[in-house]
């Protein structure tokens, strides 16, 4: 229902319907991060939106991503439509630095120290 609302172009509804989902399911990443959306939609990018996705990535910092330590998707710590979805904020809000040097972050943790020699 969020994306068609956001398909339809109906941003109040999508809107209240991602909060409405991320009140019951707070933990869940993409929810949090189509909440992020829809508040760019609605012309809340910055400072709401790009909060809630600051938020979203800290929490897959923090966690290793949506799988826990072992990461997301390729066990990286990165879900790709997590990320997806965060790029629409963090591009609308001229802030794709911010988004790419946390990513780099999650990523090279994720892999653990390397060995030297």
């Amino acid at each position: 229902p969020i994306y068609d609302a956001l398909e339809h172009k109906q941003y109040k509804l999508a809107y209240k319907l991602a909060k409405q989902a991320t009140q019951k399911y707070p933990k869940h990443l993409g929810l949090r991060a189509l909440y992020a959306v829809t508040l760019e939609r609605l012309g809340k990018v910055d400072p709401e939106g790009l909060e809630v996705g600051r938020l979203v990535l800290r929490e897959m910092r923090n966690t290793g991503g949506p799988g826990g330590k072992t990461g997301g998707e390729n066990g990286s710590g990165l879900d790709e439509g997590v990320v997806n979805t965060l790029t629409i904020v963090f591009k609308a809000a001229r802030r794709l630095d911010e988004l790419q040097s946390t990513m780099e972050v999650i990523a090279s943790e994720a892999k653990g120290p390397e060995s030297v020699g």
